[in-house]
């Protein structure tokens, strides 16, 4: 399977600041580099498009926080796109409710997550819920990628055919310098925003942690925060890749993710089962236990999980290599890391 046939491709972006929207601006200053013209369409509340005479024409401005955001990656974000059967829009999961409007191009969903379709349809896996989904999985035309083997796997189990692996890479913000060893402070942080209850849970039954909850932080605030703590841990529910531990394993944490969806994929993150925990883990006081571990003996840790940095510093290399295979695009002469 080959999409080289599209030359233009156009990607719908919602009006957001987190991981999403950033794999998004990736993959289309991607796809120019290598020589395949992308635009971008922002998609809010008060961002709204219509189709006319060919064209995809934006009814306000692109969102200036957006485009500040997202700046480093130059983004195309034209009025008005003209559109054709050598066209393809991608549409994140979010917004896959919307492929059913767009005929005579091609159009494909990239899976970044799982949760974010049931959410954008105000519902969670229901029967209201499944109705959208067999109508956006049964559409024969209908292109596929996915971020995570997570999400490969669960497009499989539903009858989807049409896949194409396609990742997103960690922020050089955090990969062109990485941390040689693990950072000096014992103390902990943790997401703050994903999996909250659980780790309220956990840090009052384990008061003897210093634990900072993470939301809201810069790129700049976050990598100093890894860099200064020893520990990460996630408790969230992983509906894709999450980005936040491959931030911390690379700026120097050593990395505690939660054994759930995308977080039970050693594909998605290759780390050794000491690494993973449980809701039962969790509150019976494994985890504890190996987090007090961690802090007493960081070298044997931060070793261990090497092979999961190694990962996260090839994303970016990996990530091109997919766009030019499924574009069709040969490689460079001299193949470089470009995260590093």
């Amino acid at each position: 399977m080959s999409l080289a046939r599209y030359r233009q491709v156009v990607i719908f972006c919602p009006t957001g600041v987190t991981g999403g929207p950033e794999a998004i601006h990736q993959l289309s200053h991607a796809l120019n580099a290598i020589g395949v013209r992308c635009s971008l369409v922002h998609i809010g509340p008060t961002n709204t498009v219509r189709v006319a005479g060919g064209k995809l024409i934006a009814m306000e401005p692109p969102h200036p926080g957006v485009l500040q955001a997202y700046a480093e990656y130059a983004p195309q974000v034209p009025a008005e796109i003209p559109v054709d059967a050598n066209t393809l829009l991608i549409f994140p999961e979010g917004l896959a409710w919307l492929q059913h409007r767009f005929v005579g191009c091609g159009v494909a969903v990239w899976w970044l997550s799982i949760d974010n379709f049931f959410r954008a349809l105000g519902a969670d896996d229901d029967e209201d819920a499944d109705v959208v989904l067999r109508r956006v999985l049964g559409r024969a035309d209908l292109i596929h990628l996915h971020q995570s083997v997570y999400a490969r796997d669960w497009l499989r189990e539903r009858g989807v055919e049409q896949l194409y692996d396609l990742a997103d890479y960690t922020s050089t913000a955090f990969t062109a310098a990485p941390a040689r060893s693990p950072s000096p402070s014992p103390a902990i942080s943790y997401n703050g925003a994903k999996g909250s209850d659980l780790a309220a849970d956990f840090f009052a039954a384990n008061p003897q942690f210093d634990a900072l909850p993470l939301r809201g932080y810069s790129r700049g605030e976050l990598r100093a925060i890894f860099r200064a703590r020893r520990i990460y841990v996630d408790f969230g529910h992983f509906p894709g890749k999450d980005r936040l531990p491959r931030e911390a394993a690379v700026s120097g944490s050593v990395v505690f993710i939660h054994r759930h969806a995308s977080g039970d994929c050693y594909d998605d993150f290759p780390l050794p089962d000491l690494f993973k925990f449980t809701r039962e883990d969790a509150l019976s006081g494994a985890l504890a236990s190996r987090l007090a571990a961690a802090q007493a003996d960081p070298a044997r840790h931060w070793a261990a999980q090497e092979t999961f940095r190694d990962r996260v510093l090839w994303e970016k290399t990996q990530f091109y290599d997919q766009a030019r295979r499924h574009w069709g695009v040969a490689p460079p002469t001299s193949p470089s890391n470009p995260a590093r």
